[in-house]
């Protein structure tokens, strides 16, 4: 598609093609332990993900984070994945969740718009399944602050790298999900190391 500024406006998978690069070794290794399908690997790379020690991810991210997706909207060349790199090798295993769960917002930014209102929906049904003094409500909270427009890319995010209900979520959310992991089972399964 044209632009009114003449450039090209690729849609998002074509340009995802052509911006994924080659990963830093350890983040392949992170990759690689995600259990990423073909487009979710595109997805992960193409959003350069880049791991920063603490005081890098308080700087880009924000304090006390673990990581964070920054996006520009369209121009999905500028997709940036930031995780946060541990000193301690004991916690690197939180490594994987945390690519998953930014990985998932970029997925989510990618979504068609029907599918992502879908996607909403069911996500807002869901997440009353999971008990009310799960730490993951806090979580949530916290993640969308005072931008309540960002609870549903949260929602997407934090469900679909760390709660795996037993019987999985319905058919159709499964479906999206197994557009980007070949077993999210497994996925969720890492979080606890």
């Amino acid at each position: 598609m044209s632009r009114a500024d003449g450039l090209i406006d690729f849609p998002s998978p074509l340009q995802d093609v052509f911006t994924a690069s080659a990963l830093e070794p350890d983040v392949a290794a992170i990759a690689d332990s995600m259990f990423l399908t073909e487009e979710g690997r595109e997805i992960f790379t193409a959003a350069q993900p880049e791991l920063l020690d603490a005081d890098g991810i308080a700087e880009v991210c924000g304090p006390h984070a673990g990581g964070c997706f920054l996006s520009t909207g369209n121009a999905r060349h500028l997709d940036r994945i930031y995780i946060l790199w541990p000193d301690d090798p004991r916690y690197r295993h939180a490594v994987i969740t945390t690519a998953a769960h930014e990985l998932l917002h970029a997925a989510y930014e990618r979504l068609e718009p029907p599918v992502r209102e879908r996607v909403d929906e069911i996500l807002a049904e869901e997440v009353v399944r999971i008990p009310p003094g799960d730490e993951l409500h806090g979580r949530i909270e916290t993640s969308v602050g005072d931008k309540e427009g960002n609870r549903p890319t949260e929602l997407f995010a934090y469900l679909g790298s760390e709660i795996m209900p037993e019987g999985g979520f319905p058919p159709e959310l499964e479906a999206v999900y197994a557009r980007y992991f070949t077993d999210r089972a497994a996925l969720v399964g890492l979080r606890g190391g």
